[in-house]
């Protein structure tokens, strides 16, 4: 499944191409404010519309919440198969 990656630089991409994806990909991560959230969201749905249209499956972009980690969203459930899931119960969050 093809899906576009905005976490990894691409062999031989130049600076400025790799900033700007990596720009894109915070915009993607970003946490919006319920309020603003629908002029804040569209330029990463114009963006995410314009790779499903290209014929992409998902986009990874970098976690907000995880310094090493990435989400994965994908433009429909018929791509995905979920064949293991756990049930977790968060007790707590810690911010520092």
């Amino acid at each position: 499944m093809e899906i576009v990656d905005l976490t990894t630089k691409v062999h031989g991409e130049d600076k400025a191409t790799h900033d700007f994806r990596k720009l894109i990909s915070v915009l993607f991560s970003k946490p919006y404010s319920p309020n603003e959230a629908e002029k804040d969201y569209l330029p990463t749905q114009y963006i995410a519309e314009y790779i499903k249209n290209k014929g992409f499956k998902g986009v990874k972009y970098e976690s907000a919440v995880n310094d090493n980690g990435f989400n994965i969203c994908f433009f429909g459930e018929e791509h995905i198969d979920i064949s293991l899931m756990d049930e977790i119960t968060i007790k707590s969050i810690k911010y520092c």
